[in-house]
């Protein structure tokens, strides 16, 4: 899959941004696939006014951690987002400066009850790190899943 292939995607799924509740997008083992890829995808979630179930999968993309904080900054967009899982499994630029401010963005969407993060493979993310999203996270979800 290539960075035009995803252009189209969410080109694709705009057209239905308006009455779209849940949205599962899966690019997985897409190593060629970058920050500049989540960047276009990113931006068009962000513009899901009425999207309540977000599954984004970008298991083993080549992504850094501006890349991450890119699609938190899109995601804070979504207002009445109640259930977010997203994939980073196998992502290996990221590290812990990339996903401690996890934590914050999602304290900013304040409808999310559920929330899965998967980090198999994310290998420069301390145990440190993911205790503490455990805690700072929890107390405020129905659900909180971290892999």
């Amino acid at each position: 899959i290539t960075s035009s292939s995803v252009t189209c995607i969410a080109n694709i799924i705009t057209t239905c941004q308006e009455s779209l509740k849940v949205l599962w997008l899966a690019f997985e083992e897409c190593e060629n696939l970058n920050d500049e890829c989540l960047q276009l995808r990113s931006s068009t979630i962000g513009s899901f006014t009425n999207l309540k179930d977000l599954s984004i999968s970008l298991n083993s993309w080549n992504i850094t951690n501006e890349g991450l904080a890119e699609l938190g900054k899109n995601l804070l967009q979504n207002k009445n987002l109640l259930n977010l899982k997203i994939d980073l499994s196998g992502c290996k630029n990221i590290d812990d400066q990339g996903i401690s401010p996890v934590g914050v963005l999602m304290d900013s969407i304040p409808g999310l009850q559920f929330l899965t993060l998967k980090l198999k493979g994310c290998d420069q993310i301390s145990e440190q790190v993911r205790e503490d999203l455990i805690l700072s996270l929890a107390p405020k979800l129905k659900e909180l899943v971290i892999e």
